[in-house]
């Protein structure tokens, strides 16, 4: 999939967010988790809970949101067993540097270039957390180790030179290139409340990774440091899923307007004349907005087929011929299918009478382009002759005018 399709798709379906922290994980894992969205161009906090007590938890605290599990997640692991150092500079190899003699097969890293951090856990404990998160169907689209994304909240906190959150007591200091990370130390997890200010909301400290991490998933989405099947395999279904859902209401909607447009020419051939029968349709020049969906135009020309409109008329058939065959840089502005003879009638023929030939106006830009629709418009089998009987410009824009006899 095109790469600016796949982040369409991706933004397109994260106007809200899931940061869930990880603090400690077990028979029993517990969670600190903030929901946030995107409303009117401000981020706001949906939802939020402390100690969420395990997938149980979880899984009720998620029933409550209108989006429920269908909410992205970027989870914090924080728990024991992960090791962070910060180092002089990060180098070229930066599970090395945190963990001499590592193995990459063994070890998953996460880099904080930014804090010169590097934190190292267990693959296989990564593995086993993003499988528990998807055997209860939640969509992990991104993981990071510790809380050092808050990082990116400094801007946004008072008082931000000595932060604590769940497990890391942060001193910063500010200097010309942002902030620097002075030192950093785990703290128990008990730790008592602190609220900060974040914004213009009030916020407990132990939240502040939480919060990180679903600012990240709807602002930053920062990529991950080291290729992850199960990660990989979640971010692939997310963007097949959204496909899903817009192409599907998409579809819904092609359809109901499809059906709209024939109850309108089912009532109209019920009672009006043929006159009126040309001019409803004319109005199926959507037709034209949907010839790169060719399955839908041919489901639509079933339709017609199965309901016995073509074996009334034509016009269909003639309009949908020259729609087929219309270039994207030409743009009509009438299509007149057997325009009325204008000599007067007799007494007896008080029946009006019709050309059999059609009249199309339109403009473009591109002169080739309209030499090349007309010698098509020449080779449909249906076709006598195609002339130009008017040609000029208008502020650049070449207007046209033909007149096709069958």
């Amino acid at each position: 999939m095109n790469q600016r399709i796949e982040n369409w798709l991706w933004k397109s379906g994260t106007k809200q967010f899931a940061g869930i922290e990880i603090v400690e994980w077990g028979s029993t894992p517990i969670f600190h988790v903030v929901v946030l969205e995107i409303a009117k161009e401000e981020v706001v906090t949906v939802e939020k809970v402390m100690d969420c007590q395990g997938f149980e938890g979880l899984n009720d605290f998620f029933k409550k949101l209108k989006n429920g599990k269908n909410i992205p997640l970027h989870l914090v692991l924080s728990q024991r067993g992960i090791i962070h150092k910060q180092l002089p500079h990060i180098g070229n190899n930066p599970l090395q540097q945190a963990l001499p003699n590592a193995k990459t097969t063994d070890f998953y890293y996460h880099v904080y270039d930014f804090l010169n951090v590097v934190s190292v856990v267990r693959l296989s404990v990564v593995n086993e957390i993003l499988k528990g998160f998807e055997v209860q169907q939640f969509h992990v689209l991104n993981i990071s180790l510790g809380d050092f994304g808050i990082y990116h909240l400094l801007p946004f906190i008072r008082d931000n030179e000595n932060i604590q959150t769940a497990t890391h007591q942060y001193h910063f200091e500010k200097n010309n290139n942002g902030y620097h990370l002075r030192q950093f130390e785990k703290v128990a997890i008990d730790v008592e409340n602190e609220t900060i200010t974040l914004g213009e909301e009030r916020q407990d400290s132990r939240l502040l990774g939480a919060f990180a991490a679903a600012f990240d998933g709807l602002m930053i989405r920062t990529p991950i440091n080291q290729p992850i099947e199960l990660l990989e395999n979640a971010q692939s279904e997310f963007v097949q899923k959204q496909l899903f859902k817009i192409s599907g209401f998409s579809v819904l909607g092609i359809f109901f307007i499809a059906l709209l447009i024939n109850f309108l020419l089912f009532s109209n051939y019920t009672d009006a004349n043929q006159v009126l029968q040309l001019e409803v349709n004319l109005q199926q020049n959507t037709l034209q907005q949907l010839d790169s969906l060719k399955k839908e135009v041919e489901g639509k020309q079933a339709f017609l087929q199965n309901n016995t409109l073509n074996q009334t008329s034509k016009n269909s058939y003639y309009a949908d011929e020259i729609a087929q065959t219309l270039p994207n840089d030409i743009q009509l502005t009438t299509l007149n299918i057997f325009p009325k003879q204008k000599e007067k009638r007799s007494a007896e023929n008080t029946l009006p009478q019709f050309n059999q030939e059609i009249i199309i106006k339109g403009k473009t830009k591109e002169s080739l382009s309209f030499n090349d629709w007309k010698k098509e418009l020449e080779n449909l089998d249906w076709t006598k002759s195609v002339k130009i009987i008017g040609f000029g410009e208008d502020d650049g824009i070449s207007v046209f005018e033909l007149l096709i006899e069958f």
